[in-house]
């Protein structure tokens, strides 16, 4: 099954699907775009802003973390809105300023999450620097707290490298982490079999996205991945409906490596 582009949420009586959907016409248009998925006004809701590009945005992973968040959390009220764009940097979405804006006009907010583009912050780490003190400065003003993704990459050096680079940039901006790298490395370690890429080995497909949903519902929700249903149902482009895992066990498998990554990012 195929899962691409931005993705949207059906539910239809006591089923519940996750619906996937082609690239939207804004995606690869050159300007970001910015989404609603939750929008509870609670006062007890957990208010999170993602902010990132095609690896958060393939397979809408904010809008699948809320799906799971209601199978096994109803209770928990959820103030969830993402901006995103095709490539973006950090540095692109700040020079843009719709996330700027979404920080700014769209809260409050209790974590902005930062996922930067691929090889930036290990790479040019100068660079990354810049736009994380930028945002740490717009998060400071609006009382939020800043979590910045730990990349995933498909080396142990790579992983390596990054886990090292996070850890150091958590360190200096007194950030959270979130570990989806490792959780990533430990699905590859412990479950090779497990694919969680796509066919050109860099973006996630729906495991991968899945399994970064996984993380953010531990993270967050504080909630054990461990318990939520071992099926995810996902209608793909030629409108079938079925099981993204082949079995019971590789659900389990993913969502105890997203419970194993949480705890080591605290």
């Amino acid at each position: 099954m195929k899962l691409l582009g931005k993705s949207a949420i059906s539910v239809l009586a006591s089923s519940f699907f996750y619906t996937s959907a082609l690239f939207d016409a804004r995606a690869g248009a050159g300007k970001p775009w910015e989404e609603r998925i939750a929008s509870s006004t609670s006062s007890s809701a957990i208010k999170i802003l993602f902010v990132g590009h095609s690896k958060m945005y393939l397979n809408n992973m904010p809008k699948m973390f809320a799906y799971i968040a209601q199978q096994k959390s109803a209770g928990q009220p959820l103030k969830i809105y993402s901006v995103s764009g095709d490539s973006y940097s950090l540095a692109d979405h700040w020079q843009h300023g719709l996330a700027v804006n979404a920080i700014r006009n769209e809260g409050p907010w209790d974590y902005i999450v930062l996922f930067e583009a691929s090889g930036l912050p290990e790479g040019i780490p100068a660079a990354y620097d810049k736009s994380v003190q930028a945002f740490a400065a717009e998060a400071a003003k609006a009382k939020a707290r800043l979590v910045l993704v730990e990349n995933y990459a498909n080396t142990p050096a790579a992983s390596a490298a990054i886990h090292r680079t996070m850890l150091g940039f958590g360190a200096r901006y007194h950030a959270y982490i979130l570990p989806i790298g490792t959780a990533w490395t430990i699905v590859s370690k412990k479950h090779p079999s497990i694919s969680l890429c796509q066919s050109d080995n860099h973006h996630p497909n729906s495991k991968g996205s899945y399994l970064m949903s996984c993380v953010c519902y531990a993270f967050f929700l504080g909630r054990k991945p461990t318990d939520l249903p071992k099926q995810f149902y996902a209608v793909g482009q030629n409108e079938a409906t079925e099981n993204i895992f082949a079995n019971d066990s590789e659900a389990q498998d993913i969502q105890s490596a997203a419970a194993e990554a949480v705890p080591q990012s605290r």
